[in-house]
């Protein structure tokens, strides 16, 4: 349901759905860079970057974790050049 949701840019409907995924299986490597994506979407960097990392210790793959880790980090310059955007007018 989460990658639904994501699809449809719902992140906050995304977000719980993952979470809920993880209650039940903790072990599941994929859900935590799927967790963090969708947090970075709506602006939760730190902990996206936090999930990234406890996933890529439980053993997704490197490119499914530097696929993920790239878009964080896109998501984090465009908050930030945005933020800076607002802050020199």
């Amino acid at each position: 349901m989460g990658m639904i949701e994501g699809a449809r840019e719902h992140w906050p409907s995304a977000i719980d759905s993952f979470e809920k995924s993880i209650a039940l299986d903790p072990a599941e490597a994929g859900t935590y860079l799927y967790l963090g994506r969708s947090l970075a979407e709506v602006g939760r960097i730190e902990e996206a970057q936090k999930l990234l990392a406890r996933g890529q210790r439980l053993g997704v793959s490197p490119d499914d974790f530097f696929s993920a880790l790239q878009r964080v980090l896109a998501l984090e310059r465009r908050r930030s050049a945005a933020s800076a955007d607002r802050r020199t007018r």
